[in-house]
């Protein structure tokens, strides 16, 4: 997969997980639904300016890296992934014991 693809869908995934539709979405983008829909889809050509402003209100951050360090960006990533996961489980662990007293 191209990178194009791989930001296209970090978009989609992103949007999806805060429980947004394309046309919430389009929305805070001042866009149409279509649009996003085309975006997502890979049908539309999308100028960097518009991939900026679609990350920024995902809440992510467009940045470029060396690719010499692209191994260590990832790597810090998926260690704030993992401990995001767990935070969450340690929280929802927290709330369930919570109710319990």
């Amino acid at each position: 997969m191209t990178d194009i693809p791989k930001l296209i869908n970090a978009f989609a995934d992103t949007r999806k997980a805060r429980a947004w539709s394309q046309r919430e979405l389009a929305a805070k983008l001042e866009m149409k639904q279509s649009q996003i829909s085309d975006i997502e889809a890979g049908k539309r050509d999308v100028r960097i300016s518009t991939f900026v402003e679609i990350a920024r209100t995902l809440g992510l951050e467009l940045v470029l890296v060396p690719r010499r360090l692209l191994p260590a960006v990832q790597y810090l990533l998926q260690s704030g992934e993992a401990a995001s996961s767990q935070n969450q489980e340690e929280t929802s662990m927290y709330e369930s014991w919570k109710e319990e007293d």
